[in-house]
C-alpha cells in the first residue's frame, strides 16, 4: 500500500467522524430556546421561570398572601384582602372574586411547573362585576396548564 493513496484515505475518514461528533453533539444539546422560554398561556399574565416567594422578587408592593399546597410554610392569610374560590392542588386555576374595602392588590403570582405567571390589576382590568377568574400557572407541553404549587398575591392597605 503506497502512502500517497493512505494519506488522502485517512483525511476523509478524520472529515467524515469529525462531521458525525459534531452532529451527534448538536443532537445531544437540543435547540438552545426550548429550555429558555415559558409560556404563559394567558395573555393577561407574563410568565418566568423560577420559584418567588415574596412581592419584592417579582417587583411588586406590599404584603405576600398565600397558599401553599406542597410545603406548609405559614403565610399570611390571603382571606383577609380577598375573597378567592379554587385553589387547590387538584385545581388548576384561581378565581379572585373580590378585594376587600381597604386594599389594593397589585400582583398575583400562580406556580407551578418550571415557572409562574404574574398577573397585575392593569393586565386583568377591572375586577367588578365576575371577578378575576381562570388565574393559572404557565403552560407546559402540550399546552395545558401547569398544576399550582402555591400561589400568592401582594396587597398593600389603601
Amino acid at each position: 500500500m503506497s502512502t500517497h493513496r493512505s494519506a488522502p484515505m485517512r483525511a476523509a475518514v478524520l472529515a467524515g467522524t469529525a462531521t458525525l461528533l459534531a452532529g451527534g453533539l448538536a443532537v445531544l444539546a437540543g435547540p438552545v430556546s426550548a429550555t429558555a422560554t415559558i409560556e404563559a398561556g394567558d395573555e393577561r399574565a407574563k410568565a418566568a421561570t423560577g420559584k418567588p416567594t415574596d412581592c419584592k422578587k417579582v417587583g411588586a408592593d406590599g404584603t405576600r398572601y398565600g397558599k401553599q399546597f406542597v410545603k406548609k410554610e405559614k403565610w399570611a392569610d390571603p382571606t383577609v384582602p380577598v375573597e378567592w374560590d379554587q385553589g387547590t392542588i387538584a385545581s388548576k386555576a384561581l378565581d379572585i372574586l373580590k378585594v376587600r374595602d381597604g386594599f389594593e392588590v397589585t400582583a398575583v403570582i400562580v406556580h407551578g411547573g418550571k415557572g409562574y405567571n404574574t398577573y397585575t390589576p392593569e393586565g386583568l382590568g377591572d375586577i367588578k362585576p365576575d371577578g378575576w377568574l381562570r388565574l393559572h400557572a404557565p403552560v407546559e407541553k402540550g399546552g395545558l396548564a401547569a398544576g399550582m404549587d402555591y400561589w400568592f398575591l401582594c396587597a398593600k392597605k389603601v
